[in-house]
């Protein structure tokens, strides 16, 4: 089951991209033509880009580039006349090629964009992973000097031991020259 499932996961994310795409040309078509119908006057094409600058900005190049050619086919079909035909007069290509253009424009941006944001997410994921190493490390350090200033303290209460030791041998050498001949001899 686990393995049917790491499968289909992508494709349905990628089935979920063009779904979106397709709802959100879609309801912006209905949207025109209900503003046509009240107006008499086709909406506007910043409309549909706005579609557009959704799933391209949510979903990706390849769901926006999607909704771009099903805008525009909309567009032809819906807004420019004949309307309800896919003929097409040469003076409404201009207007057609610019709009592609401009949603062309918008899609690299988002694109741009959905890199730079990743880009940014590796590099704070691995200046986390660095952060996390140098406290690491800095413990380590930490422990260290600790453990080095225990052993100094050491050193400095074996040297006064030692100091202590030499000193009484000294005195009692002094005070008893005849006994050392005895160990020695």
């Amino acid at each position: 089951m686990s393995i049917f499932s790491s499968i289909w996961r992508p494709y349905s994310q990628a089935v979920l991209s063009y779904m979106i795409a397709v709802l959100a040309v879609t309801t912006t078509v209905v949207g025109g033509v209900g503003f046509n119908r009240i107006s008499g006057f086709p909406p506007s094409p910043s409309l549909f880009s706005c579609a557009i600058m959704f799933v391209a900005w949510s979903r990706g190049t390849g769901p926006a580039v999607m909704a771009t050619t099903l805008t525009i086919l909309a567009f032809d079909y819906f807004f420019l006349p004949p309307v309800y035909s896919f003929s097409l007069h040469l003076k409404d290509v201009p207007q057609l090629v610019l709009f592609a253009v401009a949603a062309f424009f918008v899609m690299s941006l988002c694109e741009s964009q959905r890199r730079t944001i990743a880009s940014l997410r590796r590099a704070r994921d691995q200046q986390q992973l660095t952060l996390r190493e140098l406290q690491q490390t800095i413990h380590a350090l930490h422990l260290e000097r600790t453990g080095r200033k225990l052993a100094e303290q050491r050193a400095h209460i074996a040297e006064g031991d030692l100091k202590t030791y030499i000193n009484y041998a000294l005195a009692a050498c002094v005070a008893a020259p005849g006994e050392l001949k005895r160990v020695d001899g």
